[in-house]
């Protein structure tokens, strides 16, 4: 189990009361851009951390999981047209 991923069951009670990632990033004492990485990796090893606007949590079911992973994919499209945009430019 990552840190982010201990460190969230243990402060955090679901999606109705998340931690957000400058709290994060004062618990562990790096930038917030770090607990983006820190996130990523711990979910790329199979950790059910979820987010939401308000922060991040462990997934108590899978439907929360498949939200998280919906909203990865809509972030996913924003980026690839940004892309595209940018490649017409060149």
């Amino acid at each position: 189990m990552d840190l982010i991923e201990k460190y969230l069951r243990e402060h955090s009670n679901g999606k109705d009361y998340p931690i957000c990632s400058s709290e994060l990033a004062e618990a562990f004492g790096v930038p917030r851009t770090m607990i983006r990485h820190m996130i990523n990796a711990a979910r790329s090893n199979g950790s059910p951390i979820c987010s939401g606007q308000r922060g991040y949590y462990v997934a108590t079911d899978k439907e929360e999981i498949k939200s998280t992973i919906d909203s990865l994919r809509g972030r996913i499209t924003k980026m690839e047209k940004a892309i595209a945009g940018l490649e017409a430019c060149l």
